[in-house]
C-alpha cells in the first residue's frame, strides 16, 4: 500500500487522528506528527517525509487555510504532483490550490463505512497507480434501495445512522427467530402524505437492513408485523403532521407522535419524520421479544418510554413513570431496568448539583435499579454508567465510565457522559471524540448533538461549532438543549449580541437573576475597564454571599484574564469544595494554565494523581508554548 504524509492545523488534530487511523487500518503507512505543528521549524524531518511519501494529504479548514505550515506542505505536494486535498469544514482552499478538487469530509466522525472516507481511500489508490477495486466493496446490505438516491439532502443526515443506530440498544433483531416486517403507509390518499410515506420507507429500509436482523420494510399494501402511518397536511407555509405505529398482534395504536411545523422552508420535515420513525421502529424491534410480548400493552409502553428517552419535551418524572410501568409489567426486561437506573441516578445528581439534599429514596431507587439490571445483565454498561453518576465526582467516576464504555462501547449515553468527565481532567480532544461517537450512535436526538457542540466549544474549535449549530438547529429549531449550547458558545466566545437575544429563551430566571449575565455580555460587547470590573464584581459579590456560586466568579475572572484573582479564589478554602475542574481547561483559561501554580491546584483537586496513575496527561501539556514541563512540575506534588 501507499506511504502517506498527512498535513493539518492544530485545530483539526482530532480529525487528522481519525483519518490517520482509518488509513492505517486500510494498510497504508501514514506519517503525521501533531508535535511539529504550530511551533516547530519546517525542518529536515518534515521535508524528508514529504519527499519520501507517495501522497501528501492536506486537510483544508478555516485554520488550515491560514496556517503557513499547512500551505508550505501543500505546495510541496502540489509541485511533486502528489497532492490530495480534503475539506473538513467547507472552507475554500487558499489561492494557489483552488484548481485541485478537494474531497469532502465535513461531518465525518471516524465511521469506517462512510462514503467520504471511501472516496479518500479510492483517491489514494488512484494517485499511487493502484486499482480502486482493492478496496473491498460495501456490504450488499448497504446498497441503496429504490428511492434512496432520489434525495441527496437526506443522505448526509441519514448516512450516520446506517452503521451505528442499532447499537443504541442491547438487542436488535428478533432473538426468537422469524422474519419481522414494517410497512410505511400514507394515512390518506393526499399526494403530500403519499410522497412523504414513500420517502420515509426508502430512508428506513437500509437502516433496518443493516441493523435489525431479520427485519425489512414491506410494501405499503402488504400485511406487515408493524405499520407506520404517515399524515401530512399543509397549513399555510407550514404543515401539521403525525406518525402512528400499529402492530398486527395488538389492537389499536402502539405509539404515535403529532407535531406542527410553522415554516417548511426552515425545517427539514422529511428528515425529522424519517429519524423519529426509525427510532420508534428500532425501539419496537428491541422490545419485540420475551417478557414484553407476553404482557399485553407492555410493548407500546416501552416504545413510548424508549422514544421519550431522547425527547427534550419529556420530563424526567414522565420517563420514570413510563419505565416504571414497563418493569412492573415485564420485570425481566433488562433494557428498561438499565434506562430506569440511569434516570434515577441523574435525578439524584441533579439534586446534588442544585445544592439540594438528595432524597434518600432517590438513592435507594437508583441502587435498586442498578442491582436489578446487573442481575438480569451482569455485563451491563448502563448499570456502570448509573453507578458512576452516583459517585458525584467526575474525576473519581471516570474509571467507572471507562469500564462502562468497554462493556457497551456503542451506547450513546455512556459516551456522552464520559465526554464531560474527560473535559474535567483536561482531555478535551478525547472528549470531542467521545461526543462525536455519541452523535453517530444516536443521530435521532438533540441531546448528544448539544454535548458534541459543547465539547467542540471547550476545545476551541469555534468554526466547527458554528457549522454544527447551523445544521442541528435546522433539524431541531426549538430544542432547548441546542439553544442553550448556542447561548453558551456566543456568551463566552462567539457573538455576545446573539447571546443577548437568546438569553430570555434559555434562562428560566427573573430579570434580576439575569443581571449578572447581562453585565458579562455588556463587557464583551464593549470591553472597557469599567464594564469589565462591573461584570467581575457582581460575580465576586455573589460568591462572597454563597461560596457555591464561586464557579460563576471563576468563569468571569478567567474570561477577562485576571490570573491572580483566579488563583486567589482557587486558594479560598470556602470555595474549594465547589470547584468545577472542567472550567479550568477551557480556551479562555490558557493564561491560568500557563502559570506553574496551576499544578498545585491540580494536585489538590486530585488531577495530578489521575494523570500520573492513568498515564493520560491533559492536552495543554503538549502545548509547545507552555513555559514549564508538566510532568516535572507535577512531580513536586505527591
Amino acid at each position: 500500500m501507499a506511504k502517506l504524509f498527512l498535513s493539518y492545523a492544530r485545530e483539526d488534530a482530532a480529525t487528522a487522528e481519525r483519518l490517520a487511523r482509518a488509513l492505517e487500518r486500510a494498510g497504508h503507512d501514514v506519517w503525521w506528527d501533531r508535535e511539529l505543528h504550530g511551533g516547530a521549524s519546517f525542518g529536515s524531518e518534515i521535508e524528508r517525509q514529504l519527499k519520501a511519501c507517495d501522497v501528501a494529504i492536506v486537510l483544508w479548514s478555516r485554520a488550515g487555510a491560514q496556517s503557513s505550515w499547512v500551505r508550505d506542505e501543500a505546495a510541496i505536494g502540489r509541485d511533486a504532483g502528489k497532492l490530495l486535498p480534503i475539506s473538513v469544514d467547507g472552507t475554500e482552499p487558499p489561492i494557489g490550490f483552488r484548481q485541485f478538487h478537494a474531497l469532502d469530509l465535513q461531518g465525518w466522525h471516524g465511521r469506517s463505512g462512510a462514503a467520504g472516507l471511501r472516496k479518500v481511500q479510492e483517491a489514494v489508490l488512484a494517485l499511487v497507480g493502484d486499482r480502486p477495486t482493492k478496496i473491498p466493496p460495501p456490504s450488499a446490505r448497504l446498497t441503496p434501495r429504490s428511492g434512496w438516491t432520489r434525495r441527496p439532502a437526506m443522505l448526509a443526515a441519514i448516512v450516520a445512522i446506517l452503521a451505528v443506530i442499532g447499537a443504541l440498544y442491547w438487542t436488535v433483531g428478533r432473538p426468537n427467530g422469524g422474519e419481522l416486517s414494517v410497512a410505511v403507509a400514507p394515512a390518506s390518499s393526499a399526494p403530500m402524505a403519499t410522497e412523504y410515506a414513500s420517502d420515509i420507507a426508502a430512508d428506513m429500509a437500509p437502516i433496518l437492513a443493516v441493523h435489525a436482523e431479520n427485519a425489512s420494510v414491506a410494501n405499503a399494501g402488504a400485511k406487515a408485523d408493524y405499520t407506520i402511518s404517515v399524515a401530512v397536511t399543509r397549513n399555510g407555509a407550514g404543515a401539521d403532521t403525525s406518525l402512528a405505529m400499529s402492530s398486527r398482534r395488538e389492537r389499536g395504536v402502539l405509539w404515535s407522535r403529532r407535531w406542527s411545523v410553522p415554516n417548511l422552508s426552515l425545517v427539514d420535515l422529511k428528515q425529522q419524520m424519517s429519524l423519529l420513525g426509525s427510532q420508534a421502529m428500532l425501539c419496537a424491534i428491541e422490545g419485540d421479544q420475551g417478557d414484553l410480548l407476553e404482557r399485553p400493552g407492555a410493548l407500546g409502553l416501552y416504545v413510548s418510554a424508549c422514544t421519550g428517552d431522547s425527547d427534550p419535551d419529556v420530563s424526567g418524572d414522565e420517563l420514570i413513570n413510563l419505565f416504571t410501568k414497563v418493569v412492573q409489567r415485564a420485570p425481566r426486561f433488562a433494557p428498561a431496568w438499565g434506562r430506569l437506573a440511569i434516570i434515577y441516578a441523574n435525578a439524584a445528581d441533579d439534586a446534588r448539583n442544585a445544592n439540594d439534599p438528595i432524597p434518600p429514596d432517590a438513592l435507594d431507587r437508583a441502587r435498586a435499579a442498578i442491582a436489578q439490571t446487573r442481575k438480569l445483565d451482569p455485563h451491563s454498561g448502563k448499570a456502570l454508567l448509573a453507578e458512576g453518576i452516583l459517585v458525584g465526582n467526575l474525576i473519581k467516576a471516570l474509571p467507572i465510565f471507562d469500564r462502562a464504555v468497554e462493556a457497551e462501547p456503542r451506547t450513546y449515553q455512556i459516551r456522552s457522559l464520559r465526554s464531560y468527565s474527560l473535559q474535567a481532567v483536561g482531555r478535551n480532544r478525547a472528549a470531542v471524540d467521545d461526543a462525536a461517537e455519541a452523535v453517530e450512535l444516536n443521530p435521532l436526538s438533540p441531546f448528544p448533538r448539544a454535548r458534541y457542540i459543547a465539547a467542540l466549544t471547550y476545545d476551541g474549535r469555534f468554526s466547527q461549532v458554528r457549522t454544527e449549530l447551523d445544521k442541528a438547529l435546522k433539524t431541531w429549531p426549538n430544542s432547548l438543549e441546542l439553544l442553550r449550547a448556542s447561548y453558551s458558545f456566543h456568551y463566552r466566545y462567539g457573538d455576545p449580541k446573539v447571546a443577548e437575544q437568546l438569553m430570555p429563551r434559555v434562562l428560566d430566571s427573573s430579570d434580576a437573576d439575569m443581571e449578572p449575565a447581562r453585565k458579562i455580555i455588556a463587557a464583551r460587547i464593549d470591553p472597557t475597564p469599567a464594564k469589565i470590573e462591573q461584570a467581575v464584581a457582581i460575580m465576586r459579590e455573589a460568591e462572597r454571599a454563597q461560596p457555591q456560586y464561586g464557579n460563576f466568579y471563576l468563569l468571569a475572572a478567567g474570561m477577562f484574564g485576571r490570573t491572580d484573582e483566579v488563583y486567589s479564589l482557587l486558594s479560598d478554602p470556602r470555595f474549594k469544595p465547589y470547584i468545577d475542574s472542567e472550567i479550568l481547561f477551557r480556551p479562555d483559561f490558557a493564561h491560568v494554565r500557563a502559570d506553574p501554580r496551576f499544578m498545585q491546584v491540580a494536585a489538590e483537586l486530585g488531577l495530578v494523581r489521575y494523570w500520573r496513575t492513568s498515564g493520560q496527561w491533559p492536552d495543554f501539556c503538549n502545548d509547545e508554548k507552555l513555559p514549564y514541563d508538566c510532568k516535572a512540575e507535577a512531580a513536586k506534588y505527591r
